[in-house]
């Protein structure tokens, strides 16, 4: 009789063992972040750029002028300051620009925009400090006209072109 206690607690101890095994290597299902990461990569000339940002979403919102004041600086993406990296030195408006990495920043207005490189790179997108800019430009605002159907949950990536 305890041979048989013990056999049958033996393939009890197995068989549950082998279940939460099975349940251990259940694939981690990942929803989307609210504001997706995302990079692009362009060369250009002789030259690599690379803007790494997080891709705010509207959600039916008006952005520009409402949950992006005019006038104020503003990270230019969802939550760390975007961040572009050139591979050799460039020019920005008339301004020499060292290769390397910077924040993207930028003040958006009615009719144009002021765009910014900062040396803070990596720091999170509220913490501007207007003493590290390396250049600031104003150009024009431009607007998408997209051919694409938006929901009022679509990005504003798919809505505006950057100014540049």
């Amino acid at each position: 009789m305890k041979t048989k206690t013990l056999l049958a607690s033996l393939a009890l101890t197995a068989g549950l063992g082998f279940n939460s095994t099975l349940f251990a290597q259940a694939p981690k299902i990942e929803f989307p972040a609210p504001s997706p990461a995302c990079t692009i990569k362009q060369h250009v000339g002789l030259t690599d750029i690379e803007i790494v940002y997080s891709r705010p979403s509207a959600k039916g919102r008006q952005i520009f002028g409402s949950v992006v004041p005019f006038g104020t600086v503003w990270r230019t993406g969802a939550n760390n300051a975007t961040k572009i990296t050139f591979s050799t030195a460039v020019k920005l408006n008339v301004t020499e620009v060292a290769a390397g990495s910077y924040a993207l920043y930028t003040i958006p207005g009615e009719s144009e925009w002021t765009i910014i490189l900062n040396k803070g790179v990596g720091k999170s997108g509220t913490q501007y400090d207007e003493k590290e800019d390396v250049v600031r430009f104003k150009t024009t605002r431009k607007t998408c006209r997209s051919r694409l159907k938006r929901s009022p949950s679509s990005s504003i990536a798919s809505a505006t072109i950057p100014p540049f």
